[in-house]
């Protein structure tokens, strides 16, 4: 809890603000955290790696997901976005019809209004599963930060 006052010329005070976790002293809402689920599944086999699932789970109705894939030169799709159903859920597995080369970094974005988004990224290696760090995504941000 953090409390504020506000001192007049008289020297008495003339509001006090006192603030929680979910408000600014502002009056207006923090943003909240996103809580989605990305679930992957990756068959990998030496230099190439196939992805047999991805998906968002329990993310709010109408959020966004953007799912980038870098460099072109590893097979990667082209960048898509997709919205999530009323449950919350979406899947992009269909998106990844080629296998992909060892190198190849795919990213997840999910955001929504009001709310600090997730960023998962993938780091494809060669003949291993894939390297996965998480990230948040503060509102109005251009660049992902850790959480």
């Amino acid at each position: 809890m953090v409390r504020t006052s506000e001192t007049g010329s008289s020297g008495s005070r003339d509001a006090i603000c006192f603030c929680t976790g979910t408000e600014n002293c502002n009056g207006s809402d923090a943003a909240g955290r996103l809580t989605a689920i990305v679930s992957n599944s990756f068959s990998t086999r030496g230099r190439w790696t196939r992805v047999t699932r991805l998906r968002v789970s329990d993310a709010p109705a109408g959020a966004s997901v953007a799912v980038t894939c870098a460099p072109k030169g590893k097979h990667c799709p082209k960048p898509r976005t997709y919205t999530t159903n009323a449950e919350g859920k979406v899947t992009m597995t269909g998106m990844f019809q080629r296998r992909l080369r060892y190198g190849a970094r795919i990213e997840v974005t999910i955001t929504s209004a009001n709310t600090v988004g997730k960023v998962v990224r993938f780091h494809l290696r060669r003949g291993h599963s894939p390297k996965s760090s998480t990230l948040c995504l503060p509102p109005g941000a251009a660049k992902p930060q850790a959480c």
